[in-house]
């Protein structure tokens, strides 16, 4: 029996200790495209998160950390970037980066990046007294999504094992994630958005939007162009569209042609369509991202 009690203790002295719970969420702010990214720890402070962040039937357009640069008492948080910090050969940060970790950038299991479906996420601390440390609970970054859809935040397994580096690093931390789902109660268009031609959406162009069944083009990268089939081009099938659509020529109302948002078809939505041909020096839908 004693034999047996040794081994045991030292079993569980050789092994890593499982002592605290981390859970890391996302929630959808408001009726907006933003979904944030949170933490809360049940024991002792994380010092770094590698996280792969997806989302299904959409784009990440951006990601924005809750803070940049050390953690202070007066703004706690993670904002160190170790994927894409800059420092200067006297140890002077010039730049802290990206929380997103570029696709050339290894491991090889680094996700594609912004303007796709999947990113790669690495963030951590720095801080120099108990009173600077991040708080049990906070938020990491911020994301900016492009449609519709679930987000799913998973282990980046190469930077941080299970998703979590925890201060001390012997302690490995038993990680819950949990997804979340950008309602189709606005969908990708909402009002301050700005689009593709600089257009700032407003409360009014919403309720056009509403009151049209939420019409999945309007949230197309190059629809404020005239691009009425969301094919990433201005061509003569979009001439043949707004033709179909013109009330003069008996047509009938299109919301794939309504370039300005505002439910009717008029001079506006030539004029847009006309501004961005190619034949006429147009950019076409380039400069629309996810467009080419």
């Amino acid at each position: 029996m004693k034999k047996m009690i040794f081994a045991l203790v030292v079993l569980l002295f050789a092994a890593p200790v499982w002592a605290t719970t981390v859970t890391i969420w996302c929630e959808q702010v408001g009726d907006t495209n933003q979904v944030e990214i949170w933490y809360e720890t049940g024991g002792t402070l994380p010092r770094a998160f590698g996280l792969d962040i997806t989302v299904s039937d959409a784009n990440i357009l951006a990601c924005e950390p809750a803070i940049v640069g050390e953690s202070t008492a007066a703004a706690k948080g993670y904002g160190i970037f170790p994927g894409t910090i800059n420092i200067d050969g006297t140890g002077n940060v010039t730049h802290y980066g990206s929380p997103v970790a570029p696709q050339s950038e290894l491991p090889s299991d680094t996700r594609a990046g912004l303007g796709t479906s999947q990113i790669t996420v690495e963030i951590g601390s720095l801080y120099i007294g108990e009173g600077d440390a991040p708080d049990p609970c906070g938020l990491l970054c911020t994301l900016a999504v492009r449609t519709d859809c679930e987000v799913t935040i998973a282990a980046n397994v190469s930077r941080a094992g299970v998703g979590v580096i925890m201060e001390d690093p012997d302690e490995i931390p038993s990680v819950v994630f949990r997804p979340c789902y950008v309602s189709s109660f606005f969908c990708c268009f909402y009002p301050g958005m700005v689009d593709c031609c600089g257009q700032t959406t407003t409360a009014a162009h919403y309720q056009v939007y509403r009151s049209l069944g939420s019409p999945s083009c309007w949230c197309d990268p190059c629809h404020c162009r005239g691009d009425s089939n969301s094919d990433c081009q201005i061509n003569a099938v979009d001439v043949l569209a707004l033709r179909s659509a013109w009330p003069g020529f008996g047509g009938s109302y299109d919301p794939c042609v309504d370039s300005n948002y505002d439910g009717v078809i008029n001079a506006v939505d030539v004029l847009n369509l006309r501004a961005a041909w190619p034949g006429f020096g147009g950019p076409g839908c380039t400069g629309c991202p996810p467009c080419p």
